[in-house]
């Protein structure tokens, strides 16, 4: 019972899967980028950091639209087109690129994924230093289902209830943990960010809520 509700979680967060929650928020997410990308102009030079070319190949019309740039710490697995460029770096350690090098930086629930607060902000001050404009979607910490472990109110809850909770079950997008070691750099790897914490990292920005069932699932940060 508890493996299928498990698996029924895992579809609905799953980008793709047609149909999914996370699949309907991409799309939507992928649209009002395609929008704010039209005020900007044509033919524009966009990073992805932190990003995958998987997580735009279903978005032909942008891709024939912009040049780009995928940043990533991790090699990338697809087969690239000419218009796509692949960098292995680390978002933190940009110092190569220079100022405004791109018209748009984009990034896509990548910024949670560092342990702490001082280091989104060296994200943060990375995308707002080599584009022009700048395109941020993270999860609001305050969403009652964690979207990587999915699991209710994971975020909030005590760090030794979470090392005990990932050692004991597979939650989410994660297997049960086999050490006090693997689960504690687990539960350190994502923090959720407020929309106060947004607000202070990229304080030139719009915010744009992500709304399910009147709740803010996630935020997005555009200048």
């Amino acid at each position: 019972m508890k493996s299928a509700i498990s698996k029924s979680m895992r579809s609905l967060a799953n980008q793709n899967v047609d149909g999914s929650i996370s699949e309907t928020f991409r799309k939507k997410r992928m649209k009002l980028f395609e929008k704010f990308c039209e005020k900007i102009g044509r033919n524009l030079k966009v990073v992805d950091v932190g990003g995958t070319f998987y997580h735009w190949k279903s978005s032909a019309e942008i891709l024939e639209s912009i040049e780009l740039t995928l940043v990533n710490i991790e090699k990338e697995t697809e087969e690239l087109p000419d218009k796509v460029k692949f960098i292995q770096a680390d978002a933190r350690s940009l110092e190569f690129m220079n100022d405004k090098q791109f018209d748009v930086a984009y990034s896509n629930s990548v910024i949670e994924h560092f342990s702490y607060f001082e280091e989104q902000v060296i994200v943060g001050t990375n995308i707002r230093r080599i584009a022009n404009h700048y395109f941020v979607q993270t999860p609001n910490y305050y969403f009652p289902v964690e979207p990587h472990f999915l699991f209710p109110f994971f975020q909030m809850l005590p760090e030794g209830m979470k090392k005990t909770l990932v050692k004991n079950f597979s939650l989410g997008w994660y297997e049960k943990q086999a050490d006090e070691n693997s689960a504690a750099e687990l539960v350190k790897s994502i923090r959720l960010l407020k929309r106060k914490e947004m607000i202070e990292l990229f304080p030139d920005a719009e915010i744009h809520e992500e709304k399910f069932f009147g709740m803010n699932k996630s935020f997005i940060a555009y200048h």
